[in-house]
């Protein structure tokens, strides 16, 4: 099957990451990949650019609101794609996009996920054929506004070998056995987490924290860090690492902890913790709408220290609750494989190419 994605691509961007592990996984499926992108902003530079990738958009985080439709629908005839799959996230798509989205669908099928439910007025929804959310609450907010195909399709989790933590901690230099670690996109609240271990390290005086973050999130929490005598217990690590690099990070940890505040759009999923859960280390979460789709075990309300600090000691001391976790995380892992969203989509994808023949 030939796809066409548009997705943004190659940045800091939660949605480029998710359209790659699903472009990889659809590969693997048998799918024929194209990648319509945006123009570069925030690049990664450990992400390779690959030759089917065609950049065509500005998106929101631009000034310019330029679209070359042209060299979209000439890479879209040169692949010979049969079914478009857009992944939609509101401010990643400007006005002039939309407008001129319909042109190029004009003579195959448009599939949608709707990573949160921003969708504009303008937004064509009656040229879908099928809409993708990643929960049946993301589906109510925006509505089946008549769709033949409405697909519930979580959000993937990587299904990766475990390393040992002795391991990936001599690879790191790490002497602690007291290790957390925060990873993403930066909106683990740390300004509310150090407090805390401020007050652990007393307890846990090898205690290590990993906080894996762009800079521009971390600038104020040298001061802080300082001020709270944890320079030996803190380690900031700038930037957006690859993968493979992230979960060393993780490896290491006895804990991952993605403590958000509730800040998030009802609908919307996190993929940082999602890696977190796949590292197969005991997750910490906060009961906030970015986690609403997964376990309640895993979380705590947002802004109780006592409740972070006591959590933080049954996971170091209490091998039954850490097991009860780390089973829960497993089955998490296995039921959302990267894998078996990627069969998902492949079975909703020729559902709407039957329809779409049928319709002819």
């Amino acid at each position: 099957m030939r796809i066409a994605l548009i997705s943004s691509w190659n940045t800091q961007c939660g949605i480029a990451e998710y359209s790659r592990y699903l472009s990889e996984a659809l590969v693997r499926q048998g799918g024929q990949l194209t990648i319509l992108a945006n123009f570069p902003v925030r690049d990664v530079s450990w992400a390779r650019d690959e030759t089917y990738v065609c950049r065509f958009f500005h998106t929101g985080w631009h000034q310019e609101r330029g679209v070359d439709v042209e060299a979209a629908l000439r890479r879209i005839g040169e692949r010979r794609v049969e079914l478009v799959h857009l992944q939609y996230q509101d401010f990643l798509y400007p006005p002039p996009f939309l407008k001129n989205l319909p042109r190029l669908i004009e003579r195959v099928p448009l599939v949608v996920t709707f990573h949160d439910p921003g969708v504009p007025s303008d937004f064509p929804r009656e040229m879908v054929s099928a809409a993708i959310f990643h929960t049946p609450l993301n589906a109510g907010l925006v509505g089946r506004y008549g769709w033949r195909r409405v697909g519930i399709i979580p959000m993937g989790i990587h299904d990766r070998p475990d390393v040992p933590r002795e391991t990936a901690r001599v690879r790191l230099g790490i002497n602690s056995r007291h290790v957390l670690c925060s990873a993403g996109l930066g909106r683990t609240s740390y300004e509310t987490v150090l407090p805390a271990l401020s007050e652990l390290v007393k307890e846990y005086q090898d205690l290590l924290y990993f906080i894996i973050s762009p800079r521009e999130r971390t600038v104020s929490l040298p001061d802080q860090i300082r001020a709270l005598r944890l320079q030996h217990h803190v380690c900031l690590v700038d930037g957006f690492p690859p993968v493979d690099k992230l979960y060393e990070f993780l490896h290491a940890a006895d804990i991952g902890l993605f403590y958000y505040p509730e800040f998030g759009v009802a609908g919307v999923t996190s993929a940082a913790s999602r890696l977190g859960i796949a590292s197969r280390r005991p997750v910490i979460l906060t009961d906030v709408e970015l986690t609403r789709d997964l376990p309640d075990q895993l979380k705590l309300p947002f802004g109780d220290l006592e409740q972070l600090k006591q959590r933080l000691r049954l996971l170091w001391e209490d091998d039954g609750c850490r097991s009860t976790v780390l089973r829960l995380q497993e089955t998490l892992i296995q039921n959302y494989s990267w894998e078996q969203t990627a069969e998902r989509h492949m079975s909703l994808y020729h559902q709407v190419l039957h329809d779409h023949t049928v319709g002819k």
